[in-house]
């Protein structure tokens, strides 16, 4: 399924495409229900969307791919986003970035070099005369927003085979045959 295919994609070291164009995102949930089939154990990836003024999706990607317990996020990479939806055509006004990484551990509450770069990436994208809209940080079936300062849980969250097995339990995949052999 498309979950497999994308996780396949991310522990072959590729960035798989994330194309949301056309959906409107008027809250952090909504980013994270659609954040869902790109959710994986395995290692944190950061996300963008660029929105118009009426908050639908122009542009989306997933701009980077880490390690289990980090990612490298650019914010530099994110105004490189935006001036690209910038290009495309028909896309004009004033644009909205929401950007998102996954905590494989399961915690969505930020860590300290969370909140960090997130206080760096509002600067730029200030700075780039766009509207810094979230930075949301999800884990499958809940997420934090910095903007609402909050942790909620996704009560329309479709949950994979894999996030009903305790972490405890789950296998060490760190092959695409490990995972092929660990999704069926």
């Amino acid at each position: 399924g498309r979950i497999s295919s994308v996780m396949a994609d991310m522990v072959d070291g590729r960035i798989p495409g994330f194309d949301i164009r056309g959906k409107r995102i008027t809250s952090p949930a909504d980013f994270a229900l659609l954040l869902q089939p790109l959710r994986t154990p395995l290692f944190e990836s950061v996300k963008v969307a660029i929105v118009n003024a009426d908050r639908v999706v122009v542009h989306s990607e997933v701009i980077h791919v880490g390690a289990v317990n980090e990612t490298a996020l650019s914010p530099a990479r994110i105004i490189q986003v935006l001036e690209h939806a910038r290009g495309l055509p028909g896309v004009t006004g004033r644009l909205g970035i929401i950007y998102s990484h996954n905590h494989p551990s399961g915690q969505v509450d930020p860590s300290l070099a969370d909140r960090q770069m997130s206080a760096k990436v509002e600067l730029t994208v200030k700075n780039a005369d766009a509207d810094l809209i979230d930075h949301v940080i999800t884990n499958g079936t809940s997420y934090y927003s910095f903007n609402a300062e909050e942790t909620r849980e996704l009560t329309d969250a479709q949950l994979a085979a894999w996030e009903t097995v305790p972490t405890t339990a789950r296998p060490s995949v760190d092959s695409p045959e490990a995972l092929a052999k660990y999704l069926g």
